[in-house]
């Protein structure tokens, strides 16, 4: 068993079969920073919640292993494939703002990749889940991503702030979040993350997904000049099963798959499906 990680600089490691646990205060964080990558073949990340964070540019890729502490994809890429996957969050996006001050452009860094995660094979169940800033999340290859389990109030006031989300059950895709629109307007004109063309989405491709609510909304900011949307996306026999789903300045795109929703609301979106759509509760 190893007693937490810290990878910085480029560095890499290879993980087979290690068990990462919760050494404690200090030694609990599962880090990759700068540029650096892990690899964990088997075994766990089994440490405190939200412990499991990857930033600047860096890459994790885990293989067939245990995870409880949910995952942070900051400004970096995370892969899960046929892993089992639980804990709080799943965040792909620009590492936070500080959402005590208006306007903080925080740890956003000119020249890093969108946050990304990909769910490719197996399963995970985790309370909530965030894409934002043009993050990109993936679920693939018969993938089952099941946000349905722990709708509960969140306790942290500070996650609520920072996040805009109240309790369980939750996907949201978004533009931007609370206090981050002037970072992402900031570095526009310079950052190549800023001129991509894509938007926050969630794609799911050949995979399942399950949700109380599914929130996707594009953004304006006025006073900047600046807006943009946020995408959904399912094909290739997708399943997607959704308590309730609210659409603004949003593309819901799905082809070939089964879409179930609830309580459809859909305001000023894009919405296309070419195969089978069951809205139980009526659209509004």
């Amino acid at each position: 068993d190893v007693k937490g990680v810290w990878l910085q600089n480029g560095s890499k490691l290879t993980a087979n079969h290690v068990n990462f646990i919760n050494g404690s205060k200090g030694n609990s964080e599962i880090s990759v920073d700068t540029g650096s990558t892990l690899i964990v073949n088997g075994g766990s990340i089994d440490s405190d919640q939200d412990a499991f964070n990857v930033n600047d540019g860096s890459k994790a890729e885990v293989n067939e292993a245990k995870v409880t502490t949910g995952a942070w994809a900051n400004n970096a890429a995370i892969t899960l494939k046929n892993s089992t996957t639980s804990g709080n969050w799943l965040y792909a996006g620009n590492a936070f703002p500080d959402p005590e001050k208006e306007n903080d452009n925080g740890p956003v860094k000119e020249g890093l990749p969108v946050g990304s995660i990909t769910i490719d094979g197996g399963m995970a169940s985790v309370k909530n889940v965030l894409v934002q800033n043009k993050g990109q999340f993936n679920v693939t290859n018969g993938a089952v991503l099941d946000v349905t389990k722990d709708t509960s109030a969140i306790d942290s006031k500070i996650e609520q702030s920072a996040t805009g989300i109240t309790k369980g059950g939750e996907i949201v895709v978004r533009a931007w979040g609370p206090n981050t629109a002037q970072a992402e307007k900031g570095n526009s004109d310079t950052d190549p993350v800023n001129k991509l063309d894509q938007v926050s989405t969630l794609a799911v491709n050949g995979a399942t997904v399950k949700a109380n609510k599914l929130t996707v909304e594009g953004k304006e900011a006025k006073k900047l000049n600046y807006s943009e949307n946020a995408a959904f996306t399912a094909k290739n026999n997708s399943t997607v099963v959704l308590d309730s789903a609210v659409l603004n300045r949003a593309k819901f795109y799905a082809e070939n798959s089964q879409i179930s929703i609830g309580n459809l609301h859909a305001e000023n979106s894009q919405m296309s499906v070419k195969g089978d759509l069951n809205v139980i509760g009526g659209m509004g």
